[in-house]
């Protein structure tokens, strides 16, 4: 969805919205999925309950119901810019965007399975969930302003100004436990395994920021003589708080002799020095 608006002749407005949800469910991504059974079971194989050729020892409802997995996807996100001109020779203009994500997975081998069954465990420790939830955070803006006069046809002044920043933020955690049966519910893990099934949790939380600022500023004279100088900058939350800070810099000067009379539109003398 999105919106244009004029606001009068200082300028224009622009909005955007969009969002999005998806969710798959799946049950492939065990060893005994039926994607992997199209291509590993002889075509003679039947569903009778006898032995499988394929698989000595099991049937071919063995292989079945091994794994189900659900995962979703919640996205939204909306942008807007604004550009001004509130003087004949200044224009002013902004830009900002947010997106927003959350993916939740939930995914479940149930102790009935063949797999859990052949796992050697007691019945106390079948079942395994892994359950996962991440979010993503980006926001931005930039603003921008810049002056361009012209006096008596030969003195061209130029200056800019410019601000921006960008934010990532991540908030990831999964849990990995047993024993919860068929049951695809977090609360009937098992939190008295030891070893190899014991309850597992990870986490992952970021926020990265960096922020700008930058100036430019140029004169001209009789399109032959240029100075010019730009300074920028920048900081890092991800740099150390003593080296948060980083700058940069420029002077240059320019002299175009192709636009003295006697020179000027010259095939053979296009002149540019900086």
């Amino acid at each position: 969805m999105g919106i244009d608006v004029a606001l009068g002749k200082l300028g224009y407005f622009t909005m955007t919205m969009d969002g999005a949800y998806t969710e798959n469910k799946t049950p492939n991504g065990s060893s005994f999925s039926p994607a992997s059974l199209i291509y590993n079971l002889n075509p003679y194989e039947t569903k009778s309950g006898n032995q499988l050729w394929s698989y000595p020892n099991r049937t071919y409802a063995d292989l079945m119901h091994q794994y189900q997995s659900n995962t979703t996807d919640k996205r939204g996100g909306a942008s807007a810019s604004v550009n001004l001109k509130p003087l004949e020779d200044l224009e002013i203009s902004a830009v900002t965007g947010l997106d927003y994500l959350i993916n939740e997975g939930t995914q479940l081998t149930p102790a009935s399975s063949y797999a859990e069954q052949q796992s050697g465990f007691g019945p106390e420790a079948l079942g395994r969930l892994n359950k996962d939830k991440n979010t993503l955070l980006n926001f931005s803006y930039n603003v921008r302003a810049l002056y361009a006069k012209v006096l008596g046809n030969v003195h061209n002044l130029t200056l800019s100004l410019n601000h921006d920043y960008y934010l990532t933020s991540t908030d990831n955690l999964g849990i990995t436990g047993y024993g919860v049966g068929n049951h695809a519910s977090a609360s009937l893990i098992n939190q008295s395994l030891t070893g190899a099934r014991k309850p597992a949790v990870s986490s992952f939380k970021e926020k990265v920021a960096q922020i700008g600022y930058g100036a430019v500023a140029g004169y001209t004279y009789d399109d032959t003589y240029d100075l010019f100088a730009t300074y920028k900058l920048d900081g890092s939350s991800v740099l150390p708080s003593d080296k948060r800070w980083n700058s940069a810099w420029a002077v240059g000067l320019g002299w175009t002799p192709s636009e003295y009379g006697f020179l000027k539109n010259n095939y053979y003398c296009p002149l540019n020095f900086f």
